[in-house]
């Protein structure tokens, strides 16, 4: 079985959604970083990882917000399809098995900077 661990941000509101009669929260993670080419021009390189948690989220779905930034553990599922310019792509799916909400920029400059103030694992 795959594992996988991820830090980055929520790309749209989660949300709850059905299949089968299974319910589960759904929601997209950005893993971004940036690199310097040899002409010193910024590249931002960025994978986007679907995620889905089985259940309702509890009290959890309120905090999962776009841009919300998240550590995110779970079994991971890489699959190919045909992208429509005819080149291939990789979906990632991540079955979350544990997530937690990290503190943002702004809270960090509001708070002193902490990196361990305001995390909340659920």
């Amino acid at each position: 079985m795959n594992k996988i661990e991820v830090i980055g941000n929520l790309g749209q509101d989660a949300e709850i959604k059905d299949f089968n009669g299974r319910r589960f929260v759904a929601f997209t993670v950005a893993d971004s970083y940036n690199t310097k080419d040899q002409n010193g021009n910024t590249i931002n390189h960025c994978t986007w990882f679907s995620c889905t948690m089985n259940g309702e989220g509890g009290n959890l779905l309120q905090y999962l917000k776009k841009g919300t930034p998240v550590f995110v553990r779970g079994n991971l599922k890489a699959q190919t399809y045909n992208r429509r310019d005819g080149g291939v792509g990789i979906d990632l799916s991540v079955s979350v098995g544990e997530i937690t909400l990290l503190p943002s920029k702004k809270s960090d400059d509001q708070a002193g900077g902490s990196q361990n103030e305001g995390d909340r694992p659920f």
